[in-house]
This record gives C-alpha cells, structure tokens and sequence, in this order.
C-alpha cells in the first residue's frame, strides 16, 4: 500500500473510533437516570410481557420465566426476598434487572440494603 492511503485509513479508523466513544457516551448519559430512585421492598418480581432478573456476581441466581414455568405465578416473590438474600450475603455485587417491552432498569444494591436505580431503558419493543 501507498503511504497515502495507509494515512487515510489510519485517518477513517480514528475517526471511527471517536466516533464510537461518542456514541458509547451518550448511550450511557441516555440510559442514566434523571433522578435517584430506589426499589420499593413490596415491588413483585414480574413484568407480565418481559422477565425479571436477579444476579449475583452476574451470576443469574432468579429468573422470572424459568421460577414460572417451575413454580407457577402465584409464587413469584417480592423484592424483599431478595434483599433478605443480600443481607446474608452482602459482600457480592446485586443486581435485579427488569426488562419489560416499553421500560427496561437496572437496580443495584447499595451497603446501606437500598436498591438504587442504576441504568434505565426503552425496553425491548
């Protein structure tokens, strides 16, 4: 290859590459949240149309539609079930994720036992 074209590839691969840092920046300040909101305790871990995710370490320990089709929907737990998890075991990194066709958020755990909204989304549809 001519040194003039290897400097305007060099040239296309930077400016994709700030390209995609500047993307990468707004969809993260995009999928921030516009105010501090935490996960009421009495919230039910069901979206109806969309599961609900509950990870440990990203580690899935809770999935909406497989705790469904093993245990029915009348037993699908509360927030509360989870935090009484956390709390014996409070040293890992919790997540619970709700993916429902029109929202998608993030909640993780804090040390002071509140699960504070972390991320939020336009959901899957």
């Amino acid at each position: 290859m001519s040194s003039e074209i290897m400097t305007d590839c060099q040239t296309c691969a930077k400016k994709k590459e700030r390209h995609k840092a500047k993307f990468a920046a707004k969809r993260a300040a995009e999928r921030k949240p516009s105010k501090v909101c935490y996960l009421s305790m009495d919230r039910h871990m069901s979206v109806g149309f969309g599961t609900v995710t509950c990870t440990r370490d990203k580690v899935v320990i809770y999935d909406k539609n497989e705790h469904k089709r093993n245990h029915g929907e009348d037993s699908i737990p509360n927030a509360s079930y989870f935090e009484e998890m956390a709390t014996k075991d409070p040293e890992h990194v919790w997540r619970i994720w709700f993916d429902a066709p029109r929202y998608e958020q993030l909640f993780g755990r804090q040390e002071d036992g509140r699960w504070l909204l972390i991320e939020v989304g336009n959901g899957f549809a």
